[in-house]
């Protein structure tokens, strides 16, 4: 009986750092995908107040804008997440990884931007319709000034932690 009672609790002592480290793992997943989404919530916000800002975007344009907006950067972020997960794999194989992987890849990547260009198409149309031309002219040139204040900034900045 003893014995018994003995294995019982060594097992016990033995799977409670295991499990203990598990749902340490499990917290520190749930709080990494928290600071994610938090992190994309206020870039999304910065982005929005930076295109109103530099496109002289009223109050009237706002609401309607931003919701095509955002939509069009979702199909956007769909599509090239398609083209990540390809690659992710063809780095997980390593060495692996055939020429017909590489070469389905790269025409993922060409397709994607055959798939960008008609995401922007579809969407410049609906946004003609909330946005003068001069604006709609002027929104690529001021997405591309955001990223590139982003990366200013990056620049200056200490790396992220993983």
């Amino acid at each position: 009986m003893m014995t018994k009672l003995l294995k019982i609790l060594l097992v016990a002592i033995v799977l409670l750092p295991v499990n203990a480290f598990a749902d340490t793992a499990k917290s520190k997943s749930k709080d990494k995908r928290a600071d994610k989404t938090e992190w994309f919530r206020k870039m999304k916000e910065c982005k929005h107040d930076y295109l109103a800002k530099k496109l002289d975007i009223t109050n009237e344009q706002k609401a309607e804008f931003f919701k095509l907006y955002d939509a069009k950067e979702s199909e956007r972020f769909k599509a090239e997440k398609k083209v990540r997960t390809i690659e992710k794999s063809i780095r997980q194989k390593g060495d692996a990884a055939t020429d017909a992987d590489y070469e389905s890849a790269i025409d993922a990547q060409y397709k994607l931007n055959d798939e960008i260009a008609r995401i922007e198409s579809k969407y410049a149309k609906s946004f003609s319709k909330v946005l003068t031309p001069r604006q709609l002219f002027r929104l690529r040139a001021v997405e591309r000034e955001f990223q590139r204040t982003l990366m200013e900034k990056r620049h200056n900045c200490p790396p992220a932690k993983r």
